[in-house]
């Protein structure tokens, strides 16, 4: 009867400590890395490692180690998948003792549970939690958890019956969104509490999957992203040389010059357009996550504790700097391909102009060549009426010869005139036939 008496005190206890882990969806992370496990799989591994009494082999999935009781819940959704463990402690006595105490400060078998998850998540939020007298002791309660913690408190706010305070990050990490928060609720309002700390804890499990797959897709991105700037300096310098050569008097460039240049151009004009298209669609995701976060932030309805910032307005600004340099980005992405774009087209245009130039020339060599066809077409018609009377002149020489023998000389020259006329004739005749 003692596993339905654990199970009966989880659900009307504070927990001392909710570790949640937020990962990309199984069917993407088994690509890259290790699969999530089954249940089966996570009962085996905690049975085989410690003296545990399971309470439930299902999700949420409830484990009886030493003196804590865990639960192991499980979110999922169409990209990501989130994993909550939240830590009782079975006497009430040591209650107080484990409140607002770090990740590290709880018992080896909290962090050998933790062990069990899968490996680098891409978010995790440890909440700590705590209580408070009243709205007046928020104040001083929050100093006490900034020495206690040795940090501190980088934003605070009121949600529900509950003050949701930001621990600040030593600095910035590479591995993914982390963040230690810490829940403090009212003491004349436990029950309540507790039934809000529940269905709040699903929202900040959403907010952690979501902020992860953000910080994920900045961190992917940012190392390509940084060399823009140098990359778009070299573009520019080449740039400059592609046009400055362009600008030569005609007779100094090439056809094959152009050629290479346009090549050049267009492989450069190729690459941008597929990394501009990638970063817009990597642009459009932040912003949609964005917009998502900002939506869950706002079913929050947090109100500001004198002194700090919201938690909602800092994680906030963080963000939006985040999707603003992804669209920084693109428009600088964006200015260069227009600025590749117009030099195509200057090179287009010039090549256009050369190619007209050509032409023209093509053209006035035609002329030239057809002037002095009509020419020689000419000569060719004039030589060929001298050849027909020649013919006739010498046809009717043979006629004076047998006629007037003693007068073939005269009478030959006197024929020539009429030779003449008659092969003109005869050209005009067979022309006309033609």
């Amino acid at each position: 009867m003692r596993p339905p008496r654990f199970k009966n005190r989880v659900e009307c206890e504070f927990p001392s400590l909710i570790y949640i882990a937020s990962y990309q969806s199984p069917q993407e992370r088994s690509k890259r890395s290790e699969p999530h496990p089954t249940e089966d799989e996570v009962v085996e591994r905690i049975s085989s490692r410690f003296k545990a009494k399971v309470i439930s082999k299902e999700y949420p999935l409830l484990i009886s180690i030493r003196s804590n009781i865990f639960k192991i819940s499980r979110m999922e959704d169409e990209n990501s998948r989130t994993y909550i463990v939240s830590v009782f402690s079975k006497s009430k006595g040591v209650k107080k003792k484990n409140m607002l105490c770090e990740l590290d400060e709880h018992s080896s078998g909290t962090r050998l549970i933790i062990d069990i998850l899968p490996s680098n998540p891409d978010s995790v939020l440890t909440i700590t939690t705590g209580i408070t007298r009243g709205l007046k002791d928020v104040p001083s309660k929050l100093q006490e958890l900034s020495r206690l913690h040795d940090k501190p408190i980088a934003s605070a706010g009121i949600v529900g019956d509950h003050v949701v305070a930001t621990l600040k990050q030593d600095s910035a990490r590479a591995d993914g969104y982390r963040r230690n928060l810490v829940f403090l609720s009212f003491e004349g309002a436990i029950d309540e509490a507790i039934r809000q700390l529940y269905n709040f804890i699903e929202g900040v499990a959403r907010y952690a999957s979501l902020a992860g797959r953000l910080v994920k897709l900045f961190r992917d991105r940012a190392t390509v992203l940084e060399h823009i700037e140098s990359s778009e300096r070299n573009t520019q310098e080449r740039v400059q040389d592609i046009l400055g050569n362009v600008r030569r008097p005609p007779d100094q460039i090439e056809p094959s010059d152009l050629g290479a240049m346009l090549t050049e151009v267009s492989g450069i004009f190729s690459r941008l357009t597929t990394i501009t298209g990638s970063v817009k669609r990597d642009h459009i995701a932040v912003k949609r996550y964005l917009h998502r976060i900002e939506s869950q932030f706002n079913t929050w309805n947090e109100k500001p504790v004198t002194g700090y910032p919201t938690n909602s307005s800092v994680e906030t600004r963080r963000f939006e700097e985040m999707v603003n340099f992804f669209g920084d980005n693109v428009d600088r992405l964006e200015a260069l391909r227009t600025q590749l774009d117009t030099v195509l087209e200057t090179i287009r245009t010039y090549v256009g102009i050369q190619q007209q130039n050509v032409s023209v020339e093509e053209q006035r060599d035609t002329k030239k060549l057809v002037a002095r066809m009509v020419t020689l077409q000419e000569v060719l018609h004039k030589l060929e009426i001298l050849i027909v009377a020649f013919y006739i002149t010498e046809m009717g020489r043979l006629v004076f010869e047998a006629v007037a023998h003693d007068m073939v000389d005269v009478l030959t020259v006197a024929f020539i005139p009429i030779a003449l006329l008659l092969a003109i004739g005869i050209r005009r005749l067979l022309h006309r036939e033609r």
